[in-house]
């Protein structure tokens, strides 16, 4: 008689806990293959979750026998144009009335109608996760709502759109774990009391991202009303505190475009800080088309309260992302002495050598700021516009301050100038790797305008990533313009190791930290 760990290993229930564990769709799709058992088991969590990309794949769909399996659906623009808008709707509201089990609902880049968020509510009351991104120019191309017409006439086009998309009621959703709203347009007001609806009714939520649209915030400022969404987040967490709910607590914090917490005292009546584990604040201009608007002059702070972020009253925030790295947020930085602190935190600039400081700074000694140098868990370098010895310099320097500490390091190296898809000065990189023992993620050059090497320049990136691996004998994770590894150092028989770069799908990456979630893109 078998023994019981062997009837199990070789029962549904054994094969169902392997599937819940499996991220790769081509594995998945592979033990499909294998018999008729596996395919009925194994299938269903290819339907996990579902990124659908045009029309056509969402027609596909339609007819899907699996579409009760989908947990998580994401619809993107894709190839999506503003005429398709409507057939993109009724299409996802013809989906969603057959997900009864979906609990994360995202939609990205496509204008959202009135009758889709109805439906999402009435058919999906499982739903944790509601992510919306409005397209930038909603406001004018879809809607006709001008920057300085007050009466707003739009065509009979315009008019019809607005009676479809204009506004969605989110606020009877509830026991949300995770919303993220960006690009929020039209009437801030009305907005805001959504919000804080929901709150109320999430206190379970750990995920709140938020970001307003370019428009929305040029047509206040031409109308004199820069403080409907200067004011913004602060009124929001003041109206959420009178609601007299409980605290939450927020695990990520995302503040995206002229989302400015500048009170610290408004922020603690929407979150307990002790719980935030991620923070990211755009302090970036507003810039568009329509409109630009300075985010620093010659003042180095504008009043966001990064010093409240950057303390130890948020005693277990991981990872501090922001746009740029300027005087308000170096200064609170730089000010904590709290080595255990500084040590787990995780910090990422899309534009890390902006303004009149460098993210290198914090790996040197200052009189000034008694915090420096900085040992943190992951950070960006950009080498772009730097010199050899330049970077020589600041390579030592990152080993001799964080070769206890740095597990992810992102970096852009400039191009070789004689070698096809190189990169200069790759030998300083290899050797410092080598002195960093804890470093186990590493992504080099993040600028999205490389997509499309040849395929020759592939395979040097294959070699770059082989060298790094070589030299760094604990890393685990490898990104060389835009294509990614996983290293695996078998064992044979013999005891000799050897190397293997494994090459991640989409889904592989979300579940490697420095992928996720750095911002950083090399100039």
């Amino acid at each position: 008689m078998p023994s019981g760990v062997l009837t199990f290993v070789r029962s549904n229930d054994a094969l169902r806990c392997l599937c819940e564990n499996i991220q790769s769709h081509r594995l998945l799709y592979d033990l499909c293959l294998v018999n008729r058992r596996f395919n009925t088991l194994f299938s269903t969590s290819l339907y996990r979750h579902v990124h659908i990309r045009s029309n056509n794949e969402l027609k596909g769909l339609l007819g899907n026998t699996h579409l009760t399996h989908i947990r998580r659906l994401t619809i993107t623009e894709g190839a999506q144009h503003w005429s398709s808008a409507l057939t993109v709707n009724e299409l996802a509201q013809q989906l969603l009335e057959k997900m009864q089990d979906l609990k994360a609902f995202t939609w990205i880049g496509i204008a959202l109608a009135t009758r889709t968020v109805q439906l999402l509510h009435q058919s999906c009351n499982k739903l944790k996760s509601i992510h919306v991104a409005y397209p930038a120019e909603i406001q004018g191309r879809l809607l006709g709502l001008g920057i300085a017409d007050e009466e707003d006439q739009g065509d009979e086009d315009s008019h019809e759109a607005r009676t479809l998309f204009r506004i969605q009621d989110f606020s009877a959703f509830a026991n949300l774990e995770e919303v993220t709203f960006y690009n929020i347009y039209d009437d801030l007001s009305r907005w805001r009391r959504t919000l804080a609806k929901i709150l109320k009714s999430s206190p379970r939520l750990r995920k709140l991202g938020l970001s307003l649209s370019t428009e929305t915030i040029a047509r206040a400022y031409h109308r004199g009303k820069s403080a409907t969404y200067i004011d913004f987040f602060d009124r929001l967490c003041d109206e959420f505190g009178a609601t007299g709910a409980s605290t939450l607590q927020l695990q990520s914090l995302r503040c995206g475009s002229t989302i400015y917490p500048r009170s610290p005292a408004s922020l603690e009546k929407l979150t307990d800080l002790s719980h935030l584990e991620e923070v990211h604040v755009q302090n970036a201009s507003v810039e568009g088309e329509i409109v630009y608007l300075s985010m620093y002059e010659e003042d180095e702070h504008i009043g966001i309260a990064f010093d409240t972020f950057l303390s130890p009253a948020c005693r277990n925030l991981r990872r501090f992302t922001a746009y740029q790295l300027r005087g308000d947020v170096f200064e609170a930085l730089c000010n904590n002495t709290d080595v255990e602190w500084t040590r787990q935190l995780a910090i990422s600039f899309e534009c890390p050598d902006e303004g009149n400081y460098e993210i290198a700074q914090i790996l040197t000694e200052d009189s000034e700021f008694p915090g420096l140098p900085l040992q943190v868990r992951m950070m960006d370098l950009d080498f772009n516009d730097k010199y050899e010895d330049e970077i020589s310099d600041i390579l030592d320097n990152l080993v001799s301050s964080n070769s206890e500490t740095l597990e992810g390091l992102a970096l852009h190296l400039p191009k070789h100038p004689t070698r096809h898809g190189s990169f200069a000065h790759f030998d300083l990189l290899q050797e410092a790797v080598g002195r960093l023992p804890k470093l186990t993620q590493i992504a080099m050059n993040l600028h999205e305008s490389i997509h499309g090497r040849t395929y020759t320049a592939e395979q040097l990136n294959k070699v770059e990533a082989e060298k790094l691996a070589s030299a760094a004998h604990h890393l685990q994770y490898v990104n060389i313009c835009w294509s990614f590894w996983r290293i695996w150092r078998p064992i044979d028989g013999e005891g000799r190791m050897s190397l293997i770069l494994i090459s991640l799908n989409e889904w592989e990456r979300e579940d490697v930290e420095l992928f996720r979630h750095t911002i950083f893109k090399a100039s």
